[in-house]
């Protein structure tokens, strides 16, 4: 599998976009033109398109945001799931830097909800215990309860982190990610 960093201008970007729409509720992605914009101008938004040979397979977003990444999106064809690439593309994401990662995932009891929990437990994500609102993306819209997720270097060491660092990280989170201040 190959993982290529891309924009807009990328032959990939189209089908990065469909998956994207098609993969996650309105609720939880920014507006088409913004998704463009911070895919070809701001510094710390990165798009991946997974490939394998020339197909595409799935994409991932990322965050750098100073002390840690924040995966936004994450996503493979409906066709190619479980066949390893999420497993591969996120041991990807970890070899991109030394630095904790967050991400979200929904609250919930559904089969899908807590088999998607589990296939991130599997790849050393823990759930950190911290109550946590994914902000609207779009003004008018409601937040949504969500679980925060953490990775680090050390291996199921999520407790090392201070309540306030985690706090900090929160913050950033919604003033980069989110544009709240």
């Amino acid at each position: 599998m190959q993982l290529l960093s891309i924009t807009t201008e990328s032959p990939y970007y189209a089908q990065v976009e469909g998956l994207l729409l098609s993969a996650f509720p309105a609720s939880e992605r920014r507006n088409t033109a913004l998704q463009r914009e911070y895919a070809d101008s701001n510094p710390k938004f990165e798009v991946y398109a997974a490939l394998e040979g020339e197909k595409f397979v799935g994409f991932f977003t990322l965050w750098a945001l100073g002390a840690f990444r924040f995966v936004e999106h994450l996503a493979i064809v409906p066709s190619c799931r479980n066949c390893g690439y999420g497993t591969r593309m996120l041991q990807h994401i970890k070899d991109l830097s030394p630095l904790p990662l967050l991400l979200e995932i929904e609250r919930g009891v559904k089969a899908e909800q807590l088999a998607r929990k589990k296939f991130y437990e599997r790849s050393g994500f823990c759930t950190l215990e911290i109550p946590y609102l994914q902000p609207p993306y779009e003004a008018g819209g409601e937040a949504i309860e969500m679980h925060l997720m953490m990775w680090t270097p050390e291996a199921k060491k999520c407790n090392i982190f201070e309540t306030e660092f985690i706090e900090k990280m929160i913050e950033t989170i919604y003033a980069e990610v989110y544009g709240i201040a």
